[in-house]
Protein backbone atom coordinates (compact mmCIF):
# COMPACT_ATOMS: atom_id res chain seq x y z
CA UNK A 1 0.00 0.00 0.00
CA UNK A 2 1.38 3.61 -0.93
CA UNK A 3 1.92 5.95 2.09
CA UNK A 4 0.41 9.02 0.21
CA UNK A 5 -1.87 8.29 -2.67
CA UNK A 6 -3.53 11.41 -4.79
CA UNK A 7 -5.42 11.46 -7.42
CA UNK A 8 -6.78 14.29 -9.95
CA UNK A 9 -6.64 16.78 -7.34
CA UNK A 10 -8.26 19.87 -8.44
CA UNK A 11 -7.90 23.06 -7.55
CA UNK A 12 -9.24 26.47 -9.19
CA UNK A 13 -8.78 29.82 -7.57
CA UNK A 14 -10.00 32.02 -10.69
CA UNK A 15 -6.79 32.91 -12.01
CA UNK A 16 -4.82 29.80 -11.23
CA UNK A 17 -5.82 26.05 -11.37
CA UNK A 18 -3.98 23.32 -10.06
CA UNK A 19 -5.02 20.49 -12.31
CA UNK A 20 -5.17 16.91 -12.15
CA UNK A 21 -2.47 16.73 -9.52
CA UNK A 22 -1.10 13.33 -8.98
CA UNK A 23 1.21 11.13 -7.19
CA UNK A 24 2.20 8.25 -5.07
CA UNK A 25 5.06 7.71 -2.40
CA UNK A 26 5.84 4.90 -0.98
CA UNK A 27 6.75 3.84 2.67
CA UNK A 28 10.69 4.46 2.93
CA UNK A 29 10.75 7.05 -0.14
CA UNK A 30 11.61 10.69 0.02
CA UNK A 31 9.69 12.40 -2.92
CA UNK A 32 10.49 15.95 -4.05
CA UNK A 33 8.02 18.72 -5.50
CA UNK A 34 9.11 21.30 -7.61
CA UNK A 35 8.51 23.92 -9.56
CA UNK A 36 8.51 27.79 -9.85
CA UNK A 37 6.89 30.18 -7.74
CA UNK A 38 3.48 30.15 -8.16
CA UNK A 39 3.23 26.98 -9.94
CA UNK A 40 0.88 25.18 -7.62
CA UNK A 41 3.60 23.34 -4.75
CA UNK A 42 1.62 25.07 -2.10
CA UNK A 43 -1.75 24.19 -2.94
CA UNK A 44 -1.15 21.15 -3.98
CA UNK A 45 -0.11 20.20 -0.05
CA UNK A 46 -2.39 22.30 0.95
CA UNK A 47 -5.13 20.58 -0.85
CA UNK A 48 -4.00 17.29 0.33
CA UNK A 49 -3.70 18.16 3.74
CA UNK A 50 -7.83 19.65 3.80
CA UNK A 51 -6.63 23.08 4.57
CA UNK A 52 -7.26 24.13 0.99
CA UNK A 53 -11.05 22.87 -0.27
CA UNK A 54 -10.21 21.33 -3.24
CA UNK A 55 -12.74 20.92 -6.03
CA UNK A 56 -12.10 17.47 -6.93
CA UNK A 57 -9.97 14.29 -7.02
CA UNK A 58 -8.86 11.79 -3.96
CA UNK A 59 -6.27 11.89 -1.71
CA UNK A 60 -5.55 8.99 0.56
CA UNK A 61 -3.01 7.96 3.55
CA UNK A 62 -2.29 4.87 3.95
CA UNK A 63 -5.65 4.31 2.45
CA UNK A 64 -7.45 6.52 4.37
CA UNK A 65 -9.01 10.11 4.06
CA UNK A 66 -6.64 12.72 5.75
CA UNK A 67 -8.80 13.38 8.79
CA UNK A 68 -8.78 9.33 9.43
CA UNK A 69 -5.23 9.44 9.35
CA UNK A 70 -4.15 12.44 10.20
CA UNK A 71 -2.36 11.34 13.68
CA UNK A 72 -0.06 9.66 11.38
CA UNK A 73 1.28 12.58 9.35
CA UNK A 74 3.66 15.34 10.07
CA UNK A 75 3.04 18.20 8.25
CA UNK A 76 5.32 21.65 8.32
CA UNK A 77 3.57 24.57 6.20
CA UNK A 78 5.52 27.43 4.26
CA UNK A 79 4.87 29.51 6.44
CA UNK A 80 3.82 28.19 10.23
CA UNK A 81 1.82 31.13 12.17
CA UNK A 82 1.97 30.14 15.64
CA UNK A 83 1.04 33.34 18.31
CA UNK A 84 4.17 35.80 17.94
CA UNK A 85 3.91 36.24 21.94
CA UNK A 86 3.67 32.08 23.02
CA UNK A 87 6.54 30.46 24.60
CA UNK A 88 7.74 27.30 22.58
CA UNK A 89 6.67 25.36 25.92
CA UNK A 90 2.81 26.40 25.52
CA UNK A 91 2.42 25.53 21.86
CA UNK A 92 4.13 22.20 22.15
CA UNK A 93 2.14 21.50 24.90
CA UNK A 94 -1.35 22.33 22.82
CA UNK A 95 0.78 20.46 20.04
CA UNK A 96 0.58 17.34 22.37
CA UNK A 97 -2.76 17.15 23.09
CA UNK A 98 -3.85 16.35 19.39
CA UNK A 99 -1.46 13.22 19.55
CA UNK A 100 -1.88 9.93 21.26
CA UNK A 101 1.39 8.90 20.24
CA UNK A 102 3.33 12.54 21.56
CA UNK A 103 6.71 11.26 22.05
CA UNK A 104 7.84 13.42 24.97
CA UNK A 105 11.29 12.29 24.63
CA UNK A 106 11.65 12.99 21.12
CA UNK A 107 10.22 16.35 21.56
CA UNK A 108 13.24 16.85 23.81
CA UNK A 109 15.77 15.33 21.86
CA UNK A 110 15.12 17.31 18.61
CA UNK A 111 14.45 20.61 20.78
CA UNK A 112 17.99 19.94 22.06
CA UNK A 113 19.77 19.03 18.65
CA UNK A 114 18.32 22.46 16.99
CA UNK A 115 19.23 24.28 19.87
CA UNK A 116 15.96 25.41 20.82
CA UNK A 117 14.58 26.52 24.07
CA UNK A 118 11.15 26.13 25.69
CA UNK A 119 11.14 29.97 27.33
CA UNK A 120 11.85 31.80 24.15
CA UNK A 121 8.78 33.59 22.56
CA UNK A 122 7.62 32.73 18.70
CA UNK A 123 9.07 36.18 18.08
CA UNK A 124 12.24 35.31 19.55
CA UNK A 125 13.25 33.07 16.84
CA UNK A 126 14.60 33.35 13.40
CA UNK A 127 13.14 32.38 10.19
CA UNK A 128 15.52 29.83 10.11
CA UNK A 129 14.59 28.65 13.90
CA UNK A 130 10.96 28.91 13.30
CA UNK A 131 11.51 26.44 10.92
CA UNK A 132 13.49 24.16 12.90
CA UNK A 133 10.82 24.46 15.89
CA UNK A 134 7.87 23.66 13.15
CA UNK A 135 9.89 20.16 12.00
CA UNK A 136 10.43 19.76 16.01
CA UNK A 137 6.59 19.50 16.55
CA UNK A 138 6.13 17.32 13.28
CA UNK A 139 8.44 14.99 14.27
CA UNK A 140 7.55 14.07 17.85
CA UNK A 141 4.41 12.02 17.47
CA UNK A 142 6.05 9.27 15.51
CA UNK A 143 4.46 10.55 12.32
CA UNK A 144 4.86 7.82 9.25
CA UNK A 145 4.40 10.18 6.36
CA UNK A 146 5.92 13.70 6.55
CA UNK A 147 4.66 16.81 4.35
CA UNK A 148 6.35 19.12 4.58
CA UNK A 149 6.38 23.03 2.91
CA UNK A 150 9.94 24.56 1.71
CA UNK A 151 11.26 23.04 4.96
CA UNK A 152 14.88 23.67 4.36
CA UNK A 153 13.44 27.31 3.48
CA UNK A 154 15.88 29.57 5.43
CA UNK A 155 18.43 27.40 6.93
CA UNK A 156 21.92 27.81 6.51
CA UNK A 157 23.63 25.50 5.27
CA UNK A 158 24.99 23.22 7.86
CA UNK A 159 21.22 23.53 9.47
CA UNK A 160 20.15 22.76 5.64
CA UNK A 161 22.47 19.28 5.52
CA UNK A 162 21.45 18.35 9.08
CA UNK A 163 17.74 18.46 8.40
CA UNK A 164 18.38 16.21 5.28
CA UNK A 165 20.24 13.88 7.27
CA UNK A 166 17.49 13.33 9.51
CA UNK A 167 14.52 12.96 6.63
CA UNK A 168 17.01 10.11 5.11
CA UNK A 169 17.26 8.23 8.39
CA UNK A 170 13.06 8.44 8.88
CA UNK A 171 12.97 6.72 5.18
CA UNK A 172 15.32 4.23 6.06
CA UNK A 173 12.91 3.61 9.53
CA UNK A 174 10.15 3.33 6.99
CA UNK A 175 8.53 6.77 6.84
CA UNK A 176 7.36 8.50 3.59
CA UNK A 177 8.58 12.13 2.97
CA UNK A 178 7.02 14.45 0.79
CA UNK A 179 8.43 17.70 0.05
CA UNK A 180 8.57 21.19 -1.57
CA UNK A 181 11.76 22.95 -2.50
CA UNK A 182 13.36 26.09 -4.89
CA UNK A 183 16.65 24.46 -3.50
CA UNK A 184 17.14 21.30 -6.08
CA UNK A 185 20.57 20.47 -4.36
CA UNK A 186 18.69 19.34 -1.18
CA UNK A 187 16.51 16.80 -3.69
CA UNK A 188 19.66 15.67 -5.43
CA UNK A 189 21.03 14.75 -1.91
CA UNK A 190 18.41 12.87 -0.68
CA UNK A 191 15.15 12.47 -2.73
CA UNK A 192 14.33 9.11 -4.45
CA UNK A 193 11.79 10.61 -7.22
CA UNK A 194 10.51 14.16 -7.97
CA UNK A 195 7.40 15.53 -9.48
CA UNK A 196 7.52 18.68 -11.18
CA UNK A 197 4.94 21.23 -11.43
CA UNK A 198 4.13 24.05 -14.46
CA UNK A 199 1.02 26.34 -13.80
CA UNK A 200 -0.83 23.71 -12.01
CA UNK A 201 0.12 20.72 -13.99
CA UNK A 202 2.37 17.57 -13.21
CA UNK A 203 5.12 17.76 -16.43
CA UNK A 204 7.21 15.72 -14.97
CA UNK A 205 7.50 12.73 -12.60
CA UNK A 206 10.01 9.86 -12.26
CA UNK A 207 12.77 8.86 -10.05
CA UNK A 208 16.06 10.91 -9.82
CA UNK A 209 18.10 8.73 -12.40
CA UNK A 210 15.55 8.49 -14.60
CA UNK A 211 15.73 12.36 -14.60
CA UNK A 212 19.46 12.23 -15.38
CA UNK A 213 19.44 9.87 -17.89
CA UNK A 214 17.19 12.31 -19.76
CA UNK A 215 19.77 14.95 -19.44
CA UNK A 216 23.10 13.25 -19.27
CA UNK A 217 25.09 15.79 -20.44
CA UNK A 218 24.79 17.76 -17.32
CA UNK A 219 26.70 17.18 -14.10
CA UNK A 220 24.06 17.86 -11.47
CA UNK A 221 20.11 17.75 -10.75
CA UNK A 222 19.69 21.07 -10.54
CA UNK A 223 20.77 21.30 -14.52
CA UNK A 224 18.88 18.94 -15.37
CA UNK A 225 15.64 20.44 -13.94
CA UNK A 226 16.81 23.62 -15.49
CA UNK A 227 17.00 22.34 -18.94
CA UNK A 228 13.74 20.73 -17.90
CA UNK A 229 12.52 24.36 -17.16
CA UNK A 230 13.61 25.91 -20.05
CA UNK A 231 12.22 23.29 -22.82
CA UNK A 232 8.31 23.19 -20.68
CA UNK A 233 8.04 26.46 -19.10
CA UNK A 234 9.36 28.63 -22.31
Amino acid sequence: MNAIEVKNLCKNWGGFALTDFSLAVKPGEIHGLAGRNGAGKSTALGGMMGLVRADGGEVRFFGQEVDAAREHIGYVPGAAAYYPRKTLKSIAAVSAGFYKNWDKEAYRRYMTRFGLEEGKRVNQLSTGMQVKFALTLALSHRAQVLVLDEPTSGLDPISRREILEILQKLAEQGCAVLFSTHIISDLELCAHSLTCLKAGRVVEQCTLSELRSKYPQYPTLEDAVVELCREVWE
